[in-house]
């Protein structure tokens, strides 16, 4: 892991099957409390994609700033 704003430490996980890491970024979504930075390798248009999109911007407001990156590459 590396640090993040505050020093405090950044918690870093590998999730090999698709379900886990799926629930695990649910789960960092609903737990943010001050700021959302995403960044994303591949996004597809699709049932996920858009459940992950929804989801952020459900999240997202003026106490909450939402900043997601998407690799033009990968998409």
């Amino acid at each position: 892991g590396g640090r993040v704003e505050g020093g405090s430490p950044a918690a870093t996980a590998l999730y090999p099957g698709g379900g886990a890491a799926l629930a695990a970024l649910e789960w960092v979504i609903d737990s943010a409390r001050c700021r959302l930075d995403v960044l994303m390798y591949l996004w597809g248009n699709d049932e996920v994609g858009w459940r992950v999109a929804r989801a952020l911007a459900a999240k997202a407001g003026p106490d909450l700033p939402v900043r997601v990156l998407v690799d033009g590459g990968g998409n």
